[in-house]
């Protein structure tokens, strides 16, 4: 090995000094991990139970949520399959799976601590490190066949369904259909499930790293080189979950679509790196890869064929498992058979020109030498090395069969490989095979094993692929682990041991370094920053130093070490006392081990400082201490100079810049935090008090909308049992409802409206308002109208005045509604609606019951007259409470904010004087080297410098490189860590700023949706009073005067609204305008009124209600939900909110003129025809009306909906961005 195996030690040096880091990390790794080969039946069993259940549900996971999309048989199939990945996590419950969940994080941060752990007790080399070792596997592999099962229990807290909680307007979980997304309590679960998911993702890939086996010597399933498959295997299942449930089911195409990319993605990697040491294992891995793509397109078939039960359970099923084991079956033919060609093509070649029966040794031996020749020189490419490299791979899984001659299989390997190396072969992966072969050849195991360390460190060296270089690095450490084992420990074993030459080299860096600064003192003005990293550079190596010859001594206290050491103290550490103390040791040893082994070499002088045993070079080295360069005439100068090398050697205590650079890093940390806690109780509040606006506002219409719905079905009875009329089933074009119909949709209005009052009571009965709210609330301050009753229970049509409270009123309200309800006469009204059924006398009966009873004459009725009374003063009292709760949540919201503000300055602030401190200590510390170079240049004369830096020259020739690389030098920069300070100290309140953007947008956005949803009231109130008005036109002066049983109370002079129908539509024709102007500043917004800006725009969903149905397709929404087609469920479900509010403004006033007409000119003289066309031009301009306001109400639930959702995210993303590479620092 000309190139390659010329110096061991120089290759190990230099790459353990570039790779220190990445060293230290690997090495932490191979410590954790069980030591020793697995070998025996008990580690072949638990590894291959670990692997296959694992395997399992890897195959498996894409068809997670297959059971939802299909019946119950299939529902029941894929439950039993993914048992293990699911346990029925559906049927726990939402307490239940937080208790399950706090489980599973609590498995999660113990498996952290016994990492943590772990690496503690390799450090601290305590007895008990074998068992956390077992236990740290365990747990590992626990983990990872459970991660699945973990994410999904995880993601359930976060997976919101398109259901909407109608009180709340809160989005529903998914999984918990009774919990909402965004509330308070889920929240904290959402943050810590996600803050675990974090974790949880880091620890699979750190667990994968340390149970995998990658030790050559092992003897289980599926061991390979590196585990880069399977931790692929890992994130594609992690991610796998993550997204089937992240992903809306209405999704599902989606998620499994990237199941399928994912699963090729996997099978990929595995066809490509082939790392397992078992052609067998890598077959089974990529036909696991092809069952997971098969499973993936059979799942995405499934949600395909959603809806249709009969083809999912015909095709789906059967499609997902046939394709799982039709693609496991093809795949690992393929595979294996792909495997087999490439070790049959290599041998091939290895052996063209070989007759394989009669040559002898010697002429195989020089045909392949050749061949290999001819490989090198042909230049194949770098497939051809990756078949190479595959070749090698499995040298140690072959048996001793002969391919030619008396040359059997594995002597073919291994004259392969040393002749492929002296031919000076570069390809890094066919090295890095070419090193494990070497490490397993059976003969000069030691010296093989010598060569196979070195190729590895000439990887590290040379190659540019970063991954083989750490993998490299990983396999030296792992081999050097085990020479050590198999080796004898004495000192002859040792001193060829790398991290010796490591000491040897890094004390030949000092003296060079100690060269490159006495060369620094020579000059006239020497460069300040150049000496400071010389100084930080010998403090560097020092403290490297000292911790491995701590570790060295700790273990092993051979004569060398000792040698080593005493030198070592001597030269770097100035303490001539305890090196000749380690010298004598040293000597005594020796002594004991002549005395031991009866040698016959010579006994060494005790005062004998440096061992004969010492090479040339070692002598040259440290044949001179630096003191003894130095006059030592006196005393004082002696000491002096000792003072003035522990000076440059050890680094000012550095505890105070520390402590407050971590203080600044908890500070930020903590305002972030603090900052998005803060966030998350404004976002809650404002929530809170939009989807309680509605509640609170949303009252205001009631009174006119119940006085407007009992005048309106009042005028229905009339006109269809009193008049006798027919109803039509069609008019306009459209179908009309039926009598049922109408009866059913006006219960339901009513409802509606007791409903509208049960919320606000129930929302003051909660505690949710303030203090200011509640007063509002309760304090009698309001006027009530008492209606008078006489003598015979009739309305006396005057009122009593009292001061009522807003509590009272709504409770009356309720309360009086309700016995509007129960005086209905539905049966009666049922039964005359089926006149078919009953003989004329009964419906005479029943006609006369209903004209007569307390329905139809109101005046009779107290409830009625209460809400007739104060039809004008209910609004006035409940618009009043709405605008108290809305001034108050205005309040309580720029409060907030302002406090919010208070916190965000308080937080930037709070850096600027530890900043400072921290700019003052490191510039303290920048001065103080400075400092004792002009020092030493004014205490030591320049004739004493030069012959200091004679002398060091002539023991050290090696360049001391300072700054290995650009990152180096930043990093190590003078005034790097103010820089970055000082960035950090400008940049926080930028990062807050947009952190207050955001929040300051969520609360001005709140402060517009407070005054909307009160202006929408406001808008749904007008629509109500202009039906009412309109009813009154027909009550009063269309219908009241005509009758077949007898005379109404609908037309009596106490519930007329005006004298006359010239007022009553000048009323009319004010409200219409009213009602048009405020639909306008609510829509379109009004510059002239703070916080009146426009909705439309917005929100997508809210423009879709403004100018569309629920369906681009009406006829099959209202096919599919078993909707009949009619006047009124057309424009409930047809019809977008701006046609039919344009519609119903503009038909009310031509409503109004044919009421008019008909008044005037034809009530004395009239037929039932025109009647009927009269009552139903109301009857379809009322059923615009009345889809209207509900459409109305749901437009602002949806506004309250989408305005009240927060968004968190980029605040907080924009804020932690900007210190990300504080850990490049920590």
């Amino acid at each position: 090995m000309t190139d390659i195996g010329s110096s061991i030690s120089q290759n190990l040096i230099r790459a353990n000094l570039n790779n220190k880091t990445l060293q230290n990390t690997l090495s932490t790794f191979l410590s954790v991990k069980i030591q020793g080969s697995k070998r025996g039946w008990k580690w072949y069993l638990s590894t291959l139970l670990f692997h296959s259940l694992f395997l399992y549900i890897s195959v498996f996971i894409p068809s997670i949520r297959n059971g939802e999309v299909g019946e119950l048989y299939s529902n029941i199939i894929y439950s039993i399959i993914n048992f293990p990945i699911t346990l029925l996590v559906d049927m726990w419950g939402y307490y239940a799976s937080i208790g399950i969940g706090l489980g599973v994080m609590m498995f999660v941060m113990m498996n952290l601590v016994l990492c943590i752990a772990s690496v503690w007790v390799v450090t601290k080399a305590l007895d008990n490190i074998r068992y956390v070792r077992i236990g740290l596997w365990i747990f590992g592999n626990l983990l990872l066949v459970l991660s699945p099962l973990f994410v999904n229990i995880l993601v359930g807290f976060y997976n919101c369904s398109n259901l909407i909680n109608e009180t709340t307007l809160e989005r529903l979980l998914y999984r918990y259909n009774q919990v909402s997304c965004i509330d308070s309590g889920n929240m904290v679960v959402i943050v810590l499930a996600i803050g675990c998911l974090a974790i949880l993702f880091a620890l699979i890939i750190l667990n994968r790293l340390i149970v995998s086996d990658m030790n050559t010597y092992d003897r289980v399933p599926f061991c390979s080189s590196y585990p880069i498959h399977i931790m692929t295997l890992d994130i594609v299942n992690f991610m796998g979950v993550l997204l089937i449930f992240s992903i809306p089911l209405e999704y599902k195409i989606i998620s499994d679509s990237l199941n399928i990319v994912m699963s090729l993605i996997f099978a990929s990697v595995t066809f490509y790196f082939k790392t397992c040491f078992n052609t067998v294992d890598n077959s089974i891995l990529f036909a696991v890869a092809g069952a997971r793509t098969g499973v993936s397109i059979g799942s995405l078939v499934s949600t395909i064929l959603k809806g249709n039960n009969f083809y999912l359970q015909i095709i789906g099923l059967p499609l997902t498992f046939g394709l799982a084991i039709i693609f496991f079956v093809i795949f690992i033919i393929l595979m294996e058979l792909y495997q087999r060609l490439i070790i049959n093509s290599v041998r091939k070649t290895l052996l063209s020109g070989i007759d394989l029966k009669s040559s002898d040794r010697k002429s195989i031996l020089a045909c392949v030498d050749v061949n290999c020749t001819n490989i090198m020189q042909e230049n194949h490419g770098r497939g051809y090395f990756s078949k190479l490299s595959f070749y090698f791979s499995q040298y140690h899984r072959i048996k001793h069969a002969i391919v030619a001659g008396d040359v059997t299989e594995r002597e073919l390997y291994l004259l392969t490989a040393k002749t492929l190396i002296n031919k000076n072969i570069r390809d890094p992966k066919c090295l890095f095979y070419i090193s494990m072969l070497l490490a397993h050849a059976e003969e000069d195991e030691s010296i093989n094993l010598d060569k196979s360390i070195d190729i590895l460190y000439h990887i590290v060296r040379h190659s540019k692929n970063i991954f083989m270089r750490t993998i490299s690095l990983y396999k030296s450490l792992e081999l050097q682990e085990h020479r050590l084992n198999i080796s004898s420990i004495n000192s002859s074993d040792l001193g060829d041991d790398g991290t010796i030459k490591e000491l040897k080299y890094n004390q030949d860096m000092l003296l060079s370094l100690h060269r490159d600064f006495w060369k620094e003192l020579i000059e006239e003005s020497p460069q300040y920053s150049t000496i400071e990293k010389i100084a930080n550079k010998i403090a560097e190596i020092t403290v490297e130093c000292n911790q491995m010859f701590e570790e060295l001594m700790g273990s092993k206290r051979s004569k060398q070490i000792l040698r080593l050491y005493a030198t070592y103290v001597e030269l770097f550490q100035f303490d001539k006392v305890k090196s000749e103390t380690l010298y004598e040791e040293a000597n005594r040893l020796e002594k004991d081990a002549r005395g031991l082994y009866m040698s016959a070499k010579r006994p060494r002088k005790e005062s004998q400082v440096v061992p004969t045993s010492f090479d040339p070079t070692e002598s040259d080295l440290f044949s001179e201490a630096p003191v003894s360069e130095v006059d030592e005439e006196e005393e004082h100068e002696m000491h002096k100079d000792l003072l003035f090398r522990n000076g440059i050697r050890n680094k000012p205590n550095e505890s105070l810049r520390n402590s407050l650079f971590i203080l600044i890093f908890v500070i930020i940390f903590s305002v972030g935090l603090g900052g998005a806690s803060f966030a998350i109780y404004i976002g809650s509040s404002i929530r809170v008090g939009v989807v309680n606006l509605n509640s609170a506002c949303l009252t205001e219409e009631v009174g006119m909308s119940v006085i407007r719905n009992v005048r309106s079905m009042q005028s229905a009875i009339n006109y269809y049992i009193n008049y006798g009329s027919d109803w039509k089933t069609e008019y306009d074009s459209l179908p009309t409802e039926t009598f049922q119909e109408y009866i059913q949709n006006y219960l339901h209005r009513m409802e509606n409206d007791k409903n509208v009052l049960h919320d606000l009571i129930l929302l003051a009965q909660k505690g949710v308002f303030d203090a200011p709210i509640y007063t509002a609330y309760g304090a009698g301050e309001h006027t009530a109208l008492i209606p008078t009753i006489r003598d015979n229970g009739y309305y006396s049509g005057t009122v009593q005045i009292r001061r009522i409270s807003v509590n009272e009123f709504t409770n009356n309200l309720k309360s009086f509604l309700e016995r509007i309800q129960e005086s209905f006469p539905l049966n009666d009204l049922l039964l005359l609606s089926n006149s078919t059924t009953i003989s004329q006398s009964t419906r005479d009966q029943l006609v006369r019951s209903v004209i007569n009873g307390t329905f139809m004459n109101s005046i009779q009725d107290y409830s009625f007259m209460y809400y007739w009374s104060n039809r004008d003063n209910a609004f006035d009292v409940l618009s009043a409470f709405c605008s108290n709760y809305v001034d108050s949540s205005q309040l309580s919201t720029t409060s907030l904010l302002s406090y919010f503000q208070i916190y965000l300055v308080a937080g930037s602030l709070a850096l600027l004087p530890i900043a400072m401190c921290f700019i003052i200590t490191v510039l303290y510390r920048q001065y103080y080297l400075k400092r004792l170079v002009k020092t030493i240049k004014k205490e030591t004369p320049r004739d004493k410098i030069a012959r200091i830096y004679q002398s060091l020259s002539k023991q050290s020739s090696i360049d001391s490189s300072l700054d290995s690389s650009l990152i180096s030098k930043i990093t190590k920069a003078k005034y790097t860590l103010i820089v970055s300070v000082m960035v950090l100290v400008l940049v926080n309140p930028f990062c807050l700023g947009m952190f207050y953007n955001e929040i300051n947008g969520n609360a001005v956005s709140a402060l517009k949706t407070y005054y909307n949803i009160q202006a929408g009231a406001r808008v749904i109130y007008f629509v109500q009073i202009c039906g009412y008005y309109l009813s009154e036109l027909l009550s009063v002066y269309g219908l009241g005067n005509t009758n077949n049983f007898g005379a109404t109370n609908i037309a009596h002079p106490f519930l007329r609204t005006s004298s006359t129908f010239d007022e009553l539509s000048h009323i009319l024709l004010d409200q219409i305008d009213g009602l048009s102007s405020n639909y306008t500043d609510l829509i379109f917004g009004n510059i002239n009124i703070p916080y009146d800006t426009p909705l439309v725009g917005i929100y997508p969903s809210m423009d879709k209600t403004l100018k569309f149905g629920v369906s681009d397709n009406c006829t099959e929404y209202l096919q599919a939900n078993n909707f009949t087609f009619n006047v009124q469920n057309y424009y409930s479900y047809c019809i977008g909110v701006e046609y039919m509010m344009s519609e119903f403004v503009s038909t009310s006033s031509k409503v109004s003129e044919l009421t008019k007409k008909f008044y005037k000119y034809q009530s004395t003289n009239f037929t039932m025809q025109e009647i009927s066309t009269l009552f139903f031009e109301h009857y379809t301009n009322q059923a615009r009306s009345y889809p209207l306001s509900l459409k109305l109400a749901s437009f602002m639930q949806e506004f309250a909906r989408v305005s009240s959702e927060i968004q968190l995210c980029f605040c907080i993303v924009i804020y932690y961005f900007g210190y990300l590479y504080f850990f490049n620092f920590l």
